[in-house]
C-alpha cells in the first residue's frame, strides 16, 4: 500500500551553510513535515542515524564519515549552490532547487513507496513557498525581525503573502501535505492579525473543526493534533485546550506504532512546556518537560535554554549554568566567524545575560563581566552578520539586522556591564 505523505525528513549539513538548511526545513515546516537539523560537526562515530524516513544530506563530502550510508535508499545526497544570484532573490531558481530535491526524493528505493501524488502536490506548494517569499515572512513573524516605524508594513504584507498562499493551495488535490499547508498559511495570518493588534482573518474554532473533520479521515496524519494545539495555544479562549490536543499526538502516534517517532517528540514536549510555564506558571511541570524534550534533541539549544532558565525559576542556579554552558558551546563556533541566524543571535545574548546575572549572584564578578561583554560584542556584531548576507540582499538585509538589534536590550546590558565593574573596583 503506498504511503500518503511523508512524516519527516532529517537535514545533515555543514553549519556555515545553515541558510540552505533553513530555506529547506522551512519549507518541509509549513507542509507539515517535522525536519530534524543535524549539524555535521556535531556528528561521530556514536550518533545514531538510523532514521526510516528520508534524510537529506546537503553537499556531503567523504570526509564526513557517513560514507556508510550512501547505498541506502531513504539517504539523499544533494549538492546544493547558493541561495541567491548575482546578489538578487531569484524565486525561480530557488524553486529549481526544491523542486531537483524533491524529484531525488521520488526517484529515491524509499521515494517510490509514496503515492505520486504526494511529490505532485508538495512540487506544486514550492512554487507558492518560492514565489510568495514565505520564507522571508516567516522569519518575521518567528522574530519580528523589522523596525518599529515598518512593522505595521511588513504585517500587512505577511498577512497578504500567507494569505493569498493558502488561497493559491486551494485549487490542487486535497492529499494531507496541501491541506496541512493551507491550515499552517491561515494559522500564520492570524499570527500577524495579533501582532498588529486586528481581529483574527480566520475563526479558530473553524480551524479547529476542519482539523479534527480531516483527522477523522486520514488518522495516521498525527502531526495535525500539534497544529490543531498550536491554533489553540494562539487564542486566548481555546488555549485551555492546547495540552490535550499535544498529548494527543503522542497516543496516536503510540496506538499506530510509530516507536521511531520517539526521536521527533522533543517538539510536542517543548510545546508541552510551554504550556504549564505559560497557563499554569509551573516551572517545575514545565521543567520536566523541557527536559523531556531536550533529551530527546540535545542539539536543539531552544530546549536547552527553557531547561536552563526552568531551573533558574526554581532556584537551582548550578543546574541553570550547566545548561546555558552547552547553549554557549554550541553556539561558539556560529559567534566566532560572526555566522548567527537572527534566532541564534538572540538565544546567544539572552544566554550571556542570563549567565552574567547567575555569575553575580555567586559573586563570579570577572565572569559576569566577560559574559557582559560577550553580549555586548553579539550586538554590535550584527551590523556584520554573514548568514544574513548571505540569506539575503539589500533592503531586506538591513531590514532583518536593525530589526534583530532592536530586540536586544543593549542600553540595559551597557548599564549592567557599568555595574559589574564597579563591583570589580570596589572588591578587586
Amino acid at each position: 500500500m503506498e504511503k500518503k505523505h511523508i512524516r519527516h525528513i532529517v537535514i545533515i549539513y555543514n553549519r556555515f551553510e545553515e541558510e540552505k538548511a533553513e530555506f529547506l526545513s522551512s519549507f518541509f515546516r509549513l507542509t507539515g513535515i517535522y525536519a530534524l537539523l543535524l549539524v555535521r560537526e556535531t556528528l561521530d562515530r556514536g550518533s545514531d542515524l538510523s532514521y526510516e524516513e528520508f534524510v537529506i544530506v546537503l553537499n556531503g563530502e567523504k570526509s564526513w564519515g557517513i560514507e556508510e550510508y550512501q547505498g541506502k535508499g531513504n539517504w539523499i545526497f544533494f549538492q546544493m549552490g547558493a541561495l541567491l544570484q548575482n546578489g538578487a532573490r531569484d524565486a525561480e531558481y530557488l524553486l529549481g532547487i526544491l523542486d531537483s530535491l524533491l524529484g531525488l526524493m521520488q526517484e529515491s528505493s524509499f521515494g517510490s513507496g509514496f503515492s505520486e501524488s504526494v511529490f505532485t502536490g508538495l512540487k506544486e506548494l514550492a512554487i507558492i513557498y518560492t514565489y510568495q517569499n514565505l520564507l522571508l515572512y516567516n522569519y518575521h513573524l518567528r522574530l519580528l525581525t523589522v523596525k518599529k516605524e515598518n512593522r505595521a508594513h511588513v504585517l500587512k504584507e505577511a498577512m497578504d503573502f500567507f494569505s493569498g498562499a493558502a488561497d493559491q493551495a486551494k485549487v490542487l488535490e486535497d492529499m494531507p501535505h496541501v491541506f496541512y499547508f493551507r491550515q499552517e498559511c491561515k494559522r500564520k495570518v492570524n499570527i500577524a492579525c495579533r501582532l498588529a493588534g486586528r481581529m483574527k482573518y480566520y475563526g479558530t474554532h473553524q480551524l479547529m473543526s476542519d482539523n479534527m473533520e480531516y483527522l477523522d479521515q486520514n488518522e495516521d496524519f498525527t502531526c495535525l493534533w500539534s497544529l490543531t494545539g498550536m491554533i489553540a495555544d494562539e487564542d486566548s479562549d481555546s488555549l485551555f485546550q492546547a495540552i490535550s490536543f499535544y498529548r494527543m499526538q503522542l497516543e496516536e502516534e503510540d496506538r499506530l506504532g510509530h516507536p521511531e517517532d520517539k526521536k521527533f517528540q522533543g517538539f510536542i514536549y517543548y510545546k508541552m512546556g510551554r504550556y504549564y510555564e505559560k497557563i499554569e506558571e509551573s516551572w517545575q511541570k514545565a521543567g520536566h518537560y523541557y527536559t523531556r524534550a531536550y533529551h530527546l534533541a540535545p542539539s536543539n539549544y531552544r530546549f536547552a535554554y527553557k531547561v536552563a532558565f526552568a531551573y533558574e525559576m526554581v532556584r537551582k542556579d548550578r543546574m541553570a549554568e550547566k545548561y546555558y554552558d552547552i547553549i554557549m558551546r554550541q553556539m561558539e563556533p556560529y559567534g566566532e566567524e560572526n555566522y548567527l541566524s537572527p534566532s541564534k543571535c538572540e538565544y546567544m545574548f539572552k544566554t550571556a545575560r542570563r549567565l552574567m546575572n547567575i555569575s553575580l549572584r555567586q559573586q563570579q564578578y570577572f565572569y559576569a563581566k566577560v559574559m557582559c561583554l560577550r553580549a555586548i560584542d553579539m550586538w554590535e556584531g550584527i551590523s556584520e552578520n554573514k548568514f544574513i548576507e548571505r540569506f539575503y540582499t539589500g533592503p531586506e538585509a538591513e531590514e532583518i539586522k536593525g530589526g534583530m538589534q532592536k530586540r536586544l536590550p543593549i542600553e540595559r546590558t551597557r548599564e549592567e556591564l557599568e555595574d559589574v565593574e564597579k563591583i570589580i573596583r570596589m572588591y578587586f
